[in-house]
Parts: C-alpha cells; sequence; structure tokens
C-alpha cells in the first residue's frame, strides 16, 4: 500500500472479507514477437516467435471438477431427507472446488505472463465463443423410451457436464488482467480451421485423435501445437517451417535475416526438446 506507482481504487467489506482494488497506469510495451496459446480442456499449448514449443499440464481442473462433482452427488445421497445440511455442505464443497482450481489457473497463467514479458512478446488468445450453447443444443427427435417427439440434447450428459464446467474464460481473463498489468498486448484471434491447417503448405486434414498428420508433404504435430502455431503465423510471417526441416524445427527466414542485420530481434533456431521445462 506504500507502493507509490499504485492508485488506491475501491474497497469493499463484506462479513468475511475486505477487498482493495489498485489502479496502476501501465506503460505499453511494443511487442518485439508473439506467444501463440491454444486453449484447450486439459492444457494450454504454446507457440513462440523463438520458435519453442510448450505444453502446459492442466489436466488436474478436470479431475477436480469430476472428484468434487461426485462428491456433491454423494451428499445429495446421504442427506436427500435433510436439505437443510445438504445444502450447506455443498455450498462448502463448491467453495474449495473453485478456490483449488482459481489457485492452479493463477500458477500457470502468472508462468504464462512471465515469459511473455522476459522477451517482450505480445500474447494471442482464442476468441472462443459458442462452446457451451453447441454441448447444449437441442433438437426435435422421437425419444426411444416413451416414443413421443421431444427436445432432445445433441451431446451425452457426462460431455455437457465435462464443457460446462471448462473454465476456459476463466483462464484466459486471469491470462488477460496479468498481461494488461504489465504492459503486455493481447490479442484475440479467430480459431477456426487452426487445428486442421498444416502450416507448411496450406492443406486442410481433420486430425487422426491426438496427431494432426498432413498426407501431402509429412508434417507431423501435435494438433494443438499445430493450432497454436498456426495462430502465430496470423501474427508473424517471418516465423515459418521450412520442408527440408525437421519436424517441430523453426528456421530462420530471409525477412528474419534482415531484422537481425538492423537490430531488430531475430527470431532463432529452436525446437520442442531445447525449449525451458514447461510447468507440471
Amino acid at each position: 500500500m506504500d507502493d507509490a506507482t499504485l492508485k488506491l481504487g475501491s474497497v469493499t467489506i463484506t462479513e468475511s472479507t475486505v477487498s482493495v482494488v489498485f489502479e496502476k497506469t501501465a506503460k505499453v510495451i511494443e511487442p518485439r514477437g508473439y506467444v501463440a496459446i491454444d486453449t484447450n480442456e486439459r492444457g494450454l499449448d504454446l507457440a513462440t516467435s523463438k520458435g519453442e514449443l510448450l505444453k502446459y499440464d492442466l489436466s488436474e481442473l478436470p479431475r477436480l471438477h469430476h472428484v468434487y462433482f461426485e462428491k456433491r452427488r454423494a451428499i445429495q445421497r446421504k442427506f436427500w431427507g435433510n436439505r437443510r445440511k445438504s445444502q450447506m455442505l455443498q455450498v462448502r464443497y463448491r467453495e474449495r472446488e473453485r478456490h483449488r482450481a482459481e489457485q492452479l489457473m493463477h500458477r500457470v497463467s502468472k508462468s504464462v505472463v512471465e515469459k511473455a514479458k522476459e522477451s517482450s512478446f505480445g500474447i494471442v488468445l482464442k476468441d472462443i465463443k459458442h462452446i457451451r450453447s453447441l454441448v447444449n443444443r437441442k433438437v426435435l427427435a422421437v425419444n426411444k423410451f416413451n416414443g413421443k417427439i421431444q427436445w432432445i440434447s445433441v451431446c451425452s450428459k457426462r460431455l455437457k457436464r465435462r464443457l460446462n464446467s471448462w473454465p476456459f474464460r476463466e483462464l484466459q481473463s486471469f491470462i488477460e488482467y496479468k498481461a494488461r498489468w504489465e504492459g503486455i498486448s493481447i490479442i484475440y484471434v479467430n480459431p477456426r480451421g487452426t487445428s486442421q491447417t498444416c502450416p507448411i503448405c496450406g492443406y486442410v486434414v481433420k486430425p487422426n485423435g491426438q496427431l494432426f498428420k498432413c498426407p501431402k508433404c509429412g508434417w507431423v504435430m501435435d494438433r494443438h501445437l499445430n493450432a497454436a502455431i498456426n495462430m502465430l503465423k496470423l501474427k508473424m510471417n517471418g516465423w515459418w517451417f521450412a520442408y527440408n526441416s525437421p519436424s517441430r524445427v523453426a528456421v530462420i527466414s530471409p525477412l528474419n535475416k534482415a531484422m537481425s542485420r538492423r537490430g531488430e530481434g531475430a527470431l532463432h533456431r529452436s525446437t520442442l526438446e531445447d525449449s525451458p521445462e514447461p510447468l507440471r
């Protein structure tokens, strides 16, 4: 509170908490490159202008949501006759679930922003839309149990529960406000087709499971990393992959060599194996 660079904002007092808001005028950093982030259910996949490919493991998030869902369901069964106690316990476990999930997302988002700040990079994020409306969509069809025409969900209950509990927007907001606090630029791009397009030849093919395999040029890559590479290419024309280079190896383009001679910062050769150890 003695920091002269911070301006005191509002103060909110409740029965159990005191929330103090601070404001800061952050100097916007001119991006020397970008970090493209593909947000998926079990992790973050990054491609940077240095040619680094990184994976941040978030598989703990869906596991947490599933564990606490089972706990709340067990409470409903055990205390079905005592509604007051059932609601009290469910609220308690819901708060625990939220705190544990937020702690994990804060840790990952902080690491991502620190990496971008080290190299004065901007951050490119997916502009994800209509996920929940698509997964909750219903159509008129015949109910196979009673033979009536009813509105029936297209997706299963399990899939709806998984995707409705996926906090992708919250994670992106954590990254965004931490980045803006440090003066880092945030750009949202349309992710349509990024996981199905080859970054070398532009051929469009549906990924085979977790891997993207291009039948035209032979490119093989994790489909989430492939999406991050294509998102990066939307902002960095000087960062590319060549036909004669090994898979997962970025090369320096002629444009980047010219930038290096002018001292504007080169895009360095790097491989996934040479990249820093990702957060586990």
